[in-house]
């Protein structure tokens, strides 16, 4: 026995596979891609944060790094992405010149002490951090006059 497709059961089907294509692609869209870990010799990095999704993404994987960057506006405390992070050993070699994606910047580094210098549109902030003895180093860096 043959089956005759009936017209508005074609039409039926074809809403119903466009409407699951179109859930397909908003469920794409709206997932967006976390930021990835890379990795310079010893160094392990992740840096992102733009956005409500990556910044709580980037806090639950906080304690996986034993230096934790932040990035800001001194006045309107407007995140900042694109500095440049530059980590020498305590001896000057350098070890790492990276750009952060966004405000945060994490970095799993061997204990040891380190040089850091960070810098934003010309303006370069340093700083020295020991992360020995299993040692964790939080530092905040903020530029004035980007408000």
């Amino acid at each position: 026995m043959t089956r005759k497709i009936v017209p508005c059961r074609v039409r039926r089907a074809a809403r119903i596979i466009a409407a699951a294509a179109l859930a397909l692609n908003v469920g794409v869209a709206a997932g967006q891609a976390m930021p990835q870990q890379g990795r310079l010799g010893a160094i392990t990095y992740v840096s992102g944060g733009v956005g409500s999704d990556e910044a709580q993404y980037m806090q639950s994987i906080r304690q996986q790094f034993n230096l934790h960057l932040l990035f800001a506006a001194s006045v309107s405390g407007q995140y900042l992405a694109d500095v440049r992070v530059d980590i020498d050993s305590a001896a000057g070699t350098a070890l790492a010149s990276l750009v952060s994606d966004g405000p945060f910047f994490y970095a799993r580094l061997p204990e040891g002490a380190y040089r850091l210098r960070v810098s934003y549109k010309g303006v370069t902030q340093a700083a020295a951090v020991d992360l020995r003895q299993g040692r964790q180093a939080s530092l905040q860096f903020y530029w004035p006059g980007l408000e």
